[in-house]
């Protein structure tokens, strides 16, 4: 019985010791490592042994090299900027956007400069049958003074028998068709131009029954007053 008591009081002891002793190691080291976050240590040139000590208190020993080290690393370098890749081909094209809305109205510009004068058609008459007899009036018309280009037509007819000839002649201001021969029951067309100086009044078309029975069965008569006649 007292051989069991011995026995339990000494493993109390142990224990009790052991402890004590992983208490007094813990303490010890945070006591060595102090506030600045440096780790001091010293390292056993022989036998590679490390232990941490607290620099304010402890040196290394002669046989032992001091080391310090800190809690966290110092920043490194910034390392050297990588190779640039090669360009990428190019992308497809995008879809075409909506349109955009339409502007306001810009301001009316001014004016441009009048343009060179252009012709005016003063007239153009037309006419029917016109029996001849003489000299006769086929178309008049009073038209101011002026520059003007003047053109007729006129269809002439025998009204002979089919073995006569009749002859006639027809005239407007600056220009006169004479001799105008029309054989047998037939007809004839002429044509008449010319460029005047007008002083103002009456352009008159005429058309003379010179021998034979000769008529007008359908004539017309243009002005174009123009700015000169070169």
């Amino acid at each position: 019985m007292r051989r069991r008591i011995r026995s339990t009081r000494r493993r109390v002891v142990v224990l009790a010791v052991a402890a004590i002793g992983v208490i007094a190691i813990a303490g010890t080291a945070l006591a060595t490592i102090p506030s600045n976050n440096v780790i001091d240590g010293c390292y056993s040139k022989s036998g590679g042994t490390l232990r941490v000590i607290d620099a304010t208190v402890t040196k290394c020993g002669k046989s032992e090299t001091a080391l310090a080290w800190n809690v966290q690393g110092v920043k490194g370098d910034t390392g050297a900027t990588g190779a640039t890749g090669a360009t990428g081909p190019q992308g497809p094209a995008g879809p075409t956007g909506p349109a955009g809305p339409t502007g306001p109205a810009g301001p009316t510009g001014p004016a441009g400069p009048a343009g060179p004068a252009g012709t005016v058609v003063a007239f153009s008459a037309h006419v029917g049958d016109v029996t001849l007899a003489g000299k006769t009036t086929v178309i008049s018309k009073n038209l101011p003074a002026g520059r003007y280009l003047l053109s007729a037509s006129v269809d002439v007819a025998n009204l002979e028998a089919a073995d006569a000839s009749v002859v006639g002649e027809c005239a407007m201001p600056g220009y006169t068709q004479s001799q105008i021969f029309v054989e047998g029951s037939s007809a004839a067309s002429v044509s008449l131009t010319s460029a005047i100086t007008h002083a103002g009044g009456a352009i008159e078309l005429t058309c003379t029954e010179q021998g034979g029975n000769v008529d007008v069965f359908q004539a017309s008569l243009n002005a174009l007053k123009v700015d000169s006649i070169g």
